[in-house]
């Protein structure tokens, strides 16, 4: 059986609450990403920032906003171990199109996305060369420690 721990994403964007929204948004536009979790140094999940997140919040005057202004702090989550059919109902019940992947005390693992469970079933490997990815100013394309 397929979990989610052999579809995710390890080496995923994310942001600090603190980040301004100007950059997060920057940021998602550039690695061309739906969303991203927003993170404590420790990697704790405390939110999301999505594309949806910044058409709402934008016209607000993004300047001198922050991440932790728009995200969605309702962190949809499965664990690696998670078998990936309750990944899919979680998606589609919540009509969302990336989970969370976490460790058993909310810390980021990696991130599940719709285009990964699409090209697992249709059959075509994972081509990192394919995905166009310019780091923001301060990089964090990594789990946070």
């Amino acid at each position: 059986m397929t979990r989610v721990g052999d579809l995710m994403t390890e080496e995923v964007l994310w942001f600090p609450p603190k980040m301004p929204l100007l950059r997060a948004a920057q940021a998602l536009s550039q690695r061309q990403v739906g969303a991203a979790p927003v993170c404590l140094p420790d990697g704790r999940v405390v939110g999301v920032l999505s594309k949806s997140d910044l058409l709402d919040r934008f016209g607000e005057d993004p300047e001198g906003r922050v991440v932790a202004d728009a995200m969605t702090p309702v962190v949809l989550s499965m664990r690696p171990d998670s078998q990936i059919e309750e990944a899919i109902r979680e998606m589609v019940f919540e009509g969302v199109h990336h989970l969370m992947v976490l460790d058993e005390i909310g810390r980021l693992r990696g991130v599940l996305s719709a285009t990964d469970i699409l090209r697992h079933l249709s059959g075509f490997p994972r081509r990192d060369d394919r995905v166009i990815a310019v780091a923001p100013p301060e990089d964090h394309s990594h789990k946070p420690r």
